[in-house]
């Protein structure tokens, strides 16, 4: 296939300052074409292509208008102001979209991937883009001329977070799966920073940020989400696309293998977040920065029931994974000249050689089972017989998802380098 989408955006802001009293408004346009069209009548969305002896040869969609250019307009508004001398606070509220990624929209537009296969894998054209409302307090205090201390409090509301699907039985009795955005996400947080300006020997900043974040998860398997153009056609012109917002779902954390398309599914909730920078400053112009993060481990439900819980199968209680942690080494040296400075610098990253798993595989299907099978017991498959060291490469070893994430950090590494500037 041949697609040509378009992006358009226009951007205004302006800023408002009145004793001390600093606010910034704006607004954003966002259009999207997608360059897909409708089916014609989703009751019957193909056409099977067939030889003279009757010989599947093809599935051909059949496609009616365009999609056309969507709008979306995102306010943003920022307010600063002074409380005391040394105290001031900030404020601010913004609206942003996001497109599904176009490796997704256009999954299987023409058919050609399942044709001998009995269900279809098809995305709806027209699903709603990821909607985020965003809020934001803030404080800052100077605590002497030296330190400073920040307080940020904030909260994001996401909608069209997931993935919902609707499967129909066509006439001819071949299974399609229509897939659209679905779900919402919330995420809330503090983060709080003590930093020293940097004077005459050293600078630096330390900081904690703790997050909640939690996804939607469908509750019910009542909830209908089949339908056939024989029984159903008459009663719907769509599928009835609008009844998923009634869904029953509940509140769960974001699993490290809750979807691969997002990035929080890629093992980036953790709740708890420790970053520090230390800058040390030497006679001679010698520097020495030190960089380091730690992060908690992300969240899986467990597949095993290794504790032999007589809940196991109807418990939500979900599992955390291991620990992050690095730290970053650079030393440099400063040569100073009539017209030229040069910097000569070596870089260590992850000096201690941590090894650091950001997420696990999971290749969908059965291999998805045996991933979690194998992280969770090992190679082997059975509990406790000591192989039980965490191996997040699933079955396949292979160490990255299906989107060439890798499921670690770095290794360490080394670089020495020259900067030059020019003055």
């Amino acid at each position: 296939f041949n697609f040509k989408p378009k992006e358009f955006a226009f951007y205004a802001q302006d800023r408002i300052e009145f004793q001390g009293l600093i606010v910034n408004i704006g607004g954003r346009v966002d259009g999207f074409d997608t360059d897909t069209r409708l089916f014609k009548n989703e009751w019957n969305p193909l056409d099977e292509i067939k030889t003279e002896t009757g010989e599947l040869l093809k599935l051909k969609p059949l496609r009616g208008d365009k999609v056309g250019m969507r709008f979306f307009f995102s306010p943003r508004v920022g307010v600063s102001h002074p409380v005391t001398e040394n105290f001031a606070m900030h404020y601010s509220f913004g609206r942003f979209f996001q497109y599904p990624n176009y490796a997704s929209l256009y999954q299987d537009y023409n058919f050609t991937n399942y044709s001998a296969s009995p269900t279809i894998v098809t995305v709806r054209p027209d699903q709603d883009p990821l909607r985020s409302t965003n809020y934001e307090l803030g404080a800052q205090w100077s605590l002497s001329d030296a330190f400073l201390f920040n307080f940020t409090a904030y909260y994001r509301d996401i909608e069209n977070y997931k993935v919902a699907n609707y499967t129909l039985t066509t006439s001819e009795n071949r299974g399609l799966t229509f897939q659209t955005t679905w779900g919402y996400a919330d995420a809330r947080g503090i983060e709080i920073e003590l930093s020293k300006r940097p004077g005459k020997w050293w600078g630096g900043r330390i900081s904690y940020a703790f997050s909640f974040i939690k996804e939607s998860v469908r509750a019910s398997s009542k909830f209908r989400l089949g339908y056939s153009t024989a029984a159903d056609s008459l009663q719907f012109a769509r599928l009835p696309w609008d009844e998923l917002d009634r869904m029953p779902s509940f509140e769960r954390n974001v699993l490290v293998t809750s979807g691969g398309t997002n990035t929080l599914a890629g093992g980036y909730d953790r709740p708890h977040r420790v970053n520090g920078t230390l800058m040390l400053f030497f006679p001679y112009d010698f520097n020495a920065t030190f960089i380091g993060e730690w992060s908690s481990g992300f969240y899986y439900q467990p597949s095993q029931n290794v504790n032999e819980d007589p809940f196991f199968q109807r418990n939500r209680d979900l599992l955390t994974g291991p620990s992050t942690f690095f730290l970053n080494a650079r030393v440099s040296k400063v040569f100073n000249f009539s017209k030229l400075g040069v910097e000569v610098f070596g870089e260590v990253r992850n000096l201690t050689d941590h090894t650091n798993i950001r997420s696990i595989s999971n290749r969908g299907f059965n291999a998805n089972r045996d991933d979690l099978i194998i992280w969770e017991l090992g190679r082997d498959r059975l509990p406790n017989t000591g192989d039980e060291e965490k191996d997040p490469e699933g079955v396949f070893h292979i160490p990255t998802d299906i989107f060439g994430r890798p499921f670690y950090l770095n290794a360490r590494e080394w670089y020495i380098g020259l900067n030059l500037n020019f003055k």
